[in-house]
């Protein structure tokens, strides 16, 4: 394998020379670590695992690249391409499967199989049947020649189908366009979802990667994961904060400090960008959500009796986006969780100047492994 190593970096390298001369894609395949491999089409870049039975592929970026990409993987390791993974639904990472359909099985999010199939661009996903992780998540497994990826989904961060691609015995995360190495998030966050860093931390939190493979960018380690992520919730709240003191989004970029990040690259290029793309995020929610919200302290009697449960609290918002007039609109069990559903309540806070009355929100108070939250009514039919 080293040898096939050797000679495949050094193709690459001499690749990516004559491209550059000729104006051409700069394409390249590099070894991460052990069997795993990283390749490129410029900007963009896929992962793909090699096994004795086939290889797993995620992310064919393009059909010029997947059939380069397939020639390549046929002469230097002789073996097909059995499973093609796509991250999410974005056609500048999941395009040219339709060059692999003749030996590969295509796996992805359900959310992304109909948009997927809607714009046409790639093969639509044969397997979506993903499996809850209690509480917070979901996940399957690939597995072939006596390895696995495994694949897990939190939420939504950059779009609303984006999975996190965990190599295990490699220790590798591949987390595309959602998170960075030391570069600001693309432009002004497009399919940016405000829960993105909510995501990211559980992701952190779950997951005992080493090395973080990036969709874009140079490699990193979870370090970089966690400053990515920072970075994220100290914007969002930035700009939270400018809009409950009602700036504009022009005033808000002469306002928000951001020099901390100053050294990332596209900080000048991008930094007013981000801002923008944040204040259209929270504007165009549309959900009527809290931008802050906290669970509440998980009451101690309740902890220890191993009791789980949720609360629905009613409330109105006023012009400050304050919560008022809180009330228990249903719980189970009963008043077991009220008084901490009502503190929670308290401390949330929305969007200025778009005063509402009888919002409902359900909070959930969960042990894991100790006791099983009983099912949930609807909110709207109740």
């Amino acid at each position: 394998m080293k040898k096939i190593l050797v000679v495949l970096v050094a193709a690459a390298l001499s690749w990516a020379s004559v491209a550059i001369a000729q104006d051409q894609p700069v394409r390249s395949i590099v070894n991460v670590t052990g069997d795993l491999y990283r390749f490129q089409e410029n900007n963009h870049y896929g992962v793909f695992l090699v096994t004795d039975e086939g290889i797993i592929l995620a992310d064919p970026i393009s059909h010029d690249n997947a059939q380069w990409l397939k020639g390549q993987l046929a002469e230097q390791f002789g073996v097909p391409v059995k499973y093609v993974i796509y991250s999410h639904d974005h056609a500048d990472h999941t395009s040219g499967g339709e060059v692999f359909a003749d030996t590969a099985t295509f796996v992805a999010h359900e959310n992304a199989a109909p948009k997927i199939a809607a714009s046409g661009h790639t093969p639509v996903p044969d397997e979506t049947d993903f499996k809850n992780i209690k509480p917070f998540g979901i996940k399957k497994i690939v597995s072939l020649g006596g390895k696995r990826v495994e694949l897990y989904f939190f939420g939504s961060s950059h779009s609303d189908n984006l999975i996190s691609i965990y190599f295990p015995k490699e220790r590798a995360l591949f987390q595309v366009d959602s998170v960075a190495v030391d570069r600001l998030p693309y432009r002004d966050l497009p399919d940016y979802y405000l829960s993105a860093p909510n995501v990211l931390r559980l992701i952190y939190n779950f997951i005992d990667f080493k090395i973080l493979i990036p969709g874009h960018g140079p490699i990193g380690t979870k370090k970089h994961f966690i400053s990515h992520q920072k970075y994220l919730e100290n914007l969002q709240m930035k700009v939270a904060n400018a809009l409950i003191k009602g700036l504009t989004v022009e005033e808000a970029k002469k306002k928000i400090n951001l020099k901390k990040y100053k050294k990332w690259g596209q900080y000048e290029n991008w930094r007013d960008l981000n801002i923008e793309g944040m204040y259209r995020v929270f504007l165009e929610e549309e959900e009527y959500l809290p931008f802050h919200k906290v669970a509440g302290s998980y009451p101690l009697s309740a902890a220890r009796n191993g009791q789980c449960g949720w609360v629905i609290v009613q409330y109105d918002v006023d012009e400050e986006g304050r919560t008022k007039n809180i009330r228990v609109f249903d719980s189970e069990p009963k008043k077991i969780f009220d008084k901490a559903g009502i503190n929670a309540a308290k401390k949330y806070r929305y969007i200025p100047n778009n005063p509402t009355k009888n919002v409902k929100t359900r909070t959930t108070y969960e042990l894991a492994g100790i006791c099983e939250v009983p099912p949930p009514r609807d909110i709207n039919n109740e």
